[in-house]
């Protein structure tokens, strides 16, 4: 892999890379402002896609971390993005372990306001998951999409944050499929893991807009408009813990059919 610390990329100047990922700090060097810049590798999945990244170039929201310039150097096409410091959503949720509800709930609501503006400008994200949802403020609460748009070619096994029909490939990336990664996040934030496995414990009112999100069939998945609807979401914040909410058992498995048909998902 090339070594690209050091050089200077138009008018970006590369200064070091994330844990050996293909994401880097750099300089834009007219400005002297940092910013953030991921290497994805140029295929022509990239290259259909170029157009709405140069679309979100032109979109602000407090809520997307949208890209800023998009460039091709040696066989790469190279993303940049404004430099949001801060924490992903992964590491947020594994570090404290049990998520407070308000802060669950918080959180769905930013993410939604942030991808309504994608919706309105007819854009999609296609990789929502907890790796790809940034923690900027903690006091207050304040969180970003990032990486939107671009979703490398890859293996789907184990991807619970994939609609299964994208995983099966019977259909193509839509509000739908993106309603269901939406899903797979807040049951993340709930039980600090991925979905996959039986929700043992309903805890309030969050259960029903995870079960609507998980929905196999993207005919009956929940809309955009009736998760805004939600009690989860309309209601005011409450006091008590995820851990203090523990309720009734429900039993309900969404990838029931991916594993059937896949043969084993483990």
């Amino acid at each position: 892999m090339e070594d690209l610390v050091g050089r200077v990329i138009e008018n970006y100047r590369i200064e070091s890379q994330i844990k050996n990922k293909p994401m880097f700090i750099g300089m834009d060097i007219k400005s002297n402002i940092k910013v953030a810049i991921k290497r994805y590798s140029f295929n022509a999945h990239n290259y259909l896609i170029k157009s709405e990244i140069l679309t979100l170039t032109k979109i602000y929201h407090k809520h997307l971390i949208t890209p800023l310039d998009i460039l091709e150097y040696s066989s790469h096409v190279f993303v940049i993005y404004e430099y949001s410091p801060g924490e992903s959503l992964t590491d947020y949720v594994h570090r404290k372990k049990n998520l407070e509800i308000n802060e669950v709930k918080e959180i769905t609501r930013q993410l939604l306001h942030g991808y309504k503006a994608l919706v309105k400008n007819n854009l999609l994200h296609r990789n929502i998951k907890p790796d790809n949802v940034l923690i900027v403020q903690k006091n207050p609460l304040m969180v970003k999409l990032c990486d939107i748009g671009i979703k490398q070619k890859e293996s789907y096994v184990n991807e619970f944050y994939i609609a299964p029909e994208i995983q099966l490939m019977k259909g193509r990336s839509n509000i739908m499929s993106d309603i269901w990664s939406f899903g797979a996040v807040i049951y993340f934030m709930v039980n600090g893991k991925s979905p996959g496995k039986q929700l043992e414990e309903a805890k309030s009112n969050v259960d029903d807009l995870i079960k609507k999100c998980l929905e196999y069939e993207p005919s009956k998945r929940i809309s955009l408009e009736q998760i805004e609807r939600l009690p989860f979401i309309t209601e005011s914040n409450e006091v008590n813990s995820l851990e203090e909410q523990k309720g009734q058992h429900f039993y309900y498995d969404p990838w029931r059919v991916v594993k059937f048909i896949m043969g084993k998902y483990y």
